[in-house]
């Protein structure tokens, strides 16, 4: 095909290595449509129907803290306490634009403790990744592929919460998805347990088509399985512990020869990591399960009645708490983190694509910068079937934003923006 029109690299950023705010109440991020039949996963998936990620979704508890910053070294990374941004000219590790090469396939040992420690690839500019919806015509597809070709190489992988790239498509004979010469790798998720629905571990089992006989570098196992439902939103949960079994029995033994495991991406509901996540990675400790890596969503809250960079600070804070949780050590390690969705408030009309574009590439900067180094790879939500206001599609916004094709504010003045203004230092939610 064309070759399009190449994106310029994103842009080097000063890079600020403390970024701090304390934040508390929370979403949930739910990819919605776990356990409803096919024609309400295609109509709330349309609507915007969900948990409360979503603009018509109650808003959840709150207690919100200001934001403080102190001066410290520029070579700390955040340490949870109250700090000034500091700054430093050192760019990122290395270039994300312009390179074809091949994240690492990671250092899962695939050994009976499940101690797999996740530690290849995840260098800046390998992590980044698209998450499109699987529809009948593909055109969610279509647009994925049209985004990773924009972006010269830098996007290394892609998902779209099922097992397989396009929905009946056997034509794919590996999970290498080829774009514009190059090749792009699809990582397949087994979406959600059977109390929800047995369409996904069916074909999981391979009971209905997907790629057969090949060997996924890395597989997903269950989208939030944490939420219960409410406002609207149908739940998506699964038992902690029966979803441990589920792990070991379906997930792992039907994986087509997959390497690397990745556990449950959790919502961003408050409590989610020690109500749900602690205690599936201690039932997995006792089942052997083989873990290399966790993962996790985060949306913010409400229409973006603060600053962007308000928001960023936000989320930089949670991923680093989460990274930091002793109790979501697995077999005594601190495995590497999944981004595997990240956005303002999904389906609110009321935040503009601009925002949302400054918001993500903030934010994917950010994981790329090497104090971040414990993030393997990242996906913002999403790519839909049709040109929703939420939506990464060619040549928008938002999608331009993501492979660099607008510049993103540098940390330094991103930071100072978010705690020199008052009305900003209550804005920053979870």
């Amino acid at each position: 095909m064309a070759a399009p029109a190449l994106a310029a690299p994103r842009p080097a950023i000063v890079t600020v290595t403390s970024i701090v705010t304390q934040t508390a109440g929370g979403n949930a991020a739910s990819e919605q449509t776990e356990g409803t039949p096919v024609a309400q996963v295609a109509q709330a998936e349309q609507s915007g129907q969900g948990n409360t990620r979503f603009q018509n979704k109650a808003a959840a508890p709150t207690n919100q803290a200001a934001a403080q910053i102190t001066d410290v070294p520029t070579n700390n990374p955040m340490t949870g306490a109250s700090m000034t941004s500091t700054s430093s000219s050192s760019q990122a590790a290395s270039s994300v634009g312009g390179s074809n090469s091949t994240q690492g396939s990671g250092s899962g040992n695939g050994n009976s403790n499940g101690s797999g420690g996740g530690s290849g690839g995840g260098a800046a500019g390998n992590k980044m990744g698209l998450a499109y919806t699987k529809d009948d015509a593909g055109a969610a597809f279509a647009s994925a592929t049209a985004i990773a070709a924009q972006a010269s190489g830098q996007v290394q992988w892609m998902m779209s919460w099922e097992g397989y790239p396009k929905q009946g498509d056997t034509s794919l004979s590996t999970f290498d998805i080829p774009v514009d010469g190059d090749t792009v790798q699809f990582v397949p998720m087994l979406r959600t347990c059977k109390n929800n629905g047995d369409m996904w571990v069916n074909a999981w089992e391979g009971k209905s088509p997907k790629p057969q006989g090949v060997n996924a570098p890395y597989a997903l196992f269950y989208n939030e399985p944490d939420f219960k439902g409410g406002n609207g939103a149908p739940s998506t949960y699964c038992d902690p512990s029966a979803s441990a079994e589920d792990y070991v029995n379906i997930f792992q033994q039907n994986a087509d020869g997959a390497q690397n495991f990745v556990a449950p991406a959790i919502s961003s509901t408050p409590g989610a990591d020690s109500e749900w996540l602690k205690p599936f990675l201690r039932a997995c400790e006792k089942n052997k399960c083989q873990i290399d890596y966790l993962a996790l969503h985060w949306y913010s809250q409400g229409d973006l009645s603060g600053s962007v960079e308000c928001e960023v600070a936000a989320f930089a804070k949670y991923v680093e708490d989460f990274h930091n949780n002793d109790d979501l050590k697995y077999n005594g390690q601190q495995l590497k983190i999944w981004v595997t969705e990240f956005s303002l408030q999904a389906n609110n009309p009321n935040i503009k694509q601009e925002d949302r574009g400054s918001f993500i590439a903030q934010a994917a900067n950010w994981m790329d910068q090497p104090e971040q180094d414990y993030i393997f790879r990242y996906s913002p939500y999403w790519v839909s079937n049709n040109d929703a206001q939420d939506s990464l599609q060619p040549g928008n916004p938002i999608a331009d934003a993501y492979i660099g094709q607008a510049s993103a504010t540098s940390y330094a003045s991103a930071m100072s923006q978010c705690s020199s203004a008052p009305s900003q230092k209550n804005k920053l939610l979870i």
